[in-house]
Formats: structure tokens, C-alpha cells, sequence
């Protein structure tokens, strides 16, 4: 049985959704031959992740790494376009995580980022990210794009898989959906958080992984 670790942050530890809701789970269904191990911790950004990946990844010799950060490597809390990792550290890490995995034959899907919702300095993401300290690019969903071109442009550089997770929830918007479907939001969860998946919004990040894992099994 091949084993695939899901390495990333709360998105991937299944915060604020019950353990069967998780995209996890999801896999396993759809891909029962591959043993997933889960390896995402809340609020770690890449650079944390970058700290245990050895022990949380390279030695359990995956045959397959699904690797998804950056949610919280853009948060600007310290200054001015200032995020936790900068653009060019974050695609240091990636780098370091890819060509690690591939010299030992591991095969790697990179995910980009969804858009949150910002809400504003009383609701929601610049309740507690203050939003005018997202100028260039403006607002957080332009950094969020703007770390998963760094995800894309890695994919192809290094010839990984890519699930493009950040152009699939747009386009659930362009198709008449509303974020509040896809993240935990008051009117769903009673909370204003607009940052992490519903169950509907983990199963929209299970199938856009399920594609090109497809194309590693």
C-alpha cells in the first residue's frame, strides 16, 4: 500500500469541522489503496513546517506528499507588507520541500491558496489581521493570489502535480456560490472565521487533490 502524508496547517488538520468531514477522509474513499497520514498543524505557516519536516515527513519515506501552506505565511501582523513568511522565503520552503521529496522518489501534489473572507476591522479576517497592513498587493486575497502564482510557478518548474485550489473556489463563485458555502462563516458556524473549509468546502478541496493524484497512482 503507498502512503501519502497531507502536510500542511489547520486546513489540513480539519480545524472547526468534525474528523469525517475532514478532505482527508474524503481521499480515503476515493483513493482506499493509499494510506494518508495526516500532517498539518494549526497556525503553522511554511517555515514551521520547514522545522518538522524531516521528522513529520521525510522519514516516514512517503510515495506521495500533498503539500498545502500559506495561509498563514501571508498574514502582514507585524508591519506594512510585512507577512509572517516573505514571498521569496515561501518559495524557498517549497523549494526545499520538492526537491527534498523528489530524491527519494517521492511524487508531490502543491496546492494553492483560497480566497478568505475579509469582512472588516469588526468581523471577520481584519478583525484580527489589521487590513491596512495589506498594500502591495492590496488586501489579503491579493497576497493570497499572489503566493499561489509562487505555488503554480514552483509546480511547473519542478514538474509537480498542482491543485489548483485557489482558481477552484472562484470559480464556485463565478458559478453563482457564495463563500459563506465553502467557509465557516456566523451564518453557517455561529463563528466569524472566513478562513477555514465548511464540510462542503472540504469536499470541493478532496476532489481538486483527487485530480492529479490520479495521475500519480
Amino acid at each position: 500500500m503507498k502512503t501519502a502524508v497531507l502536510f500542511g496547517d489547520s486546513i489540513t488538520a480539519g480545524a472547526l469541522v468534525q474528523e469525517n468531514e475532514r478532505y482527508m477522509v474524503h481521499l480515503e474513499k476515493a483513493f482506499p489503496d493509499i494510506q494518508f497520514v495526516n500532517k498539518g498543524v494549526p497556525g503553522h505557516t511554511s517555515s514551521q513546517g520547514r522545522e518538522r519536516f524531516e521528522t513529520d515527513v521525510m522519514e516516514l519515506s512517503p510515495d506521495l506528499c500533498v503539500i498545502f501552506f500559506g495561509m498563514n505565511d501571508t498574514a502582514c501582523d507585524a508591519g506594512v507588507n510585512m507577512p509572517k513568511v516573505t514571498p521569496e522565503q515561501y518559495e524557498a520552503n517549497l523549494q526545499h520541500f520538492v526537491s527534498s521529496l523528489q530524491s527519494i522518489g517521492c511524487r508531490i501534489v502543491l496546492c494553492t491558496i483560497f480566497h478568505v473572507i475579509e469582512g472588516d476591522e469588526q468581523s471577520y479576517y481584519y478583525s484580527r489581521h489589521p487590513k491596512e497592513n495589506f498594500v502591495n498587493p492590496p488586501g489579503i486575497n491579493g497576497w493570497l493570489d499572489l503566493y499561489s502564482e509562487i505555488v503554480k510557478r514552483a509546480a511547473e518548474q519542478y514538474g509537480t502535480e498542482l491543485a489548483d485550489l485557489n482558481e477552484s473556489f472562484k470559480e464556485y463563485i463565478r458559478d453563482g456560490g457564495r463563500q459563506e458555502d465553502l467557509l465557516i462563516s456566523l451564518e453557517n458556524g455561529g463563528i466569524d472565521d472566513g478562513v477555514h473549509p465548511t464540510p462542503k468546502g472540504h469536499v470541493r478541496i478532496a476532489h481538486e487533490i483527487s485530480k492529479p493524484l490520479r495521475k500519480l497512482i
